[in-house]
């Protein structure tokens, strides 16, 4: 099985002090998508860099569901999944008191 492929996206998110949110913390996603066969992918997230504003800054990442043909599969999964005819693979990013740079990363086998 060899890696014939990817897809890879950049995110830049942050919550810095906050009063929307009780704790400062804010939650974002974003979407890779192999259309209605699927494929067989290996997802995970990686942080690149992050700024904290407080001494209780920190970012968080993981996979929060993927779709297969045997279904949905509620995460979270962390440091990321293995899947074969993945449809869809949703990841999540938190961040308290940080700015923070992530790159979600899908790479797709033959």
């Amino acid at each position: 099985m060899a890696i014939v492929g990817f897809v890879e996206t950049k995110f830049h998110f942050g919550a810095v002090n906050d009063e929307a949110s009780a704790d400062g913390q804010f939650t974002a996603s974003l979407h890779h998508k192999f259309g209605p066969a699927g494929a067989t992918v290996w997802s995970r997230p990686s942080v690149q860099g992050f700024s904290v504003n407080d001494d209780d800054g920190g970012v968080g990442l993981w996979i929060s569901k993927f779709v297969d043909h045997n279904g949905s599969h509620p995460g979270p999964f962390s440091p990321g999944i293995f899947a074969t005819k993945c449809t869809d693979v949703f990841f999540a990013m938190d961040a308290r008191d940080c700015i923070a740079t992530a790159v979600f990363t899908s790479h797709v086998f033959d």
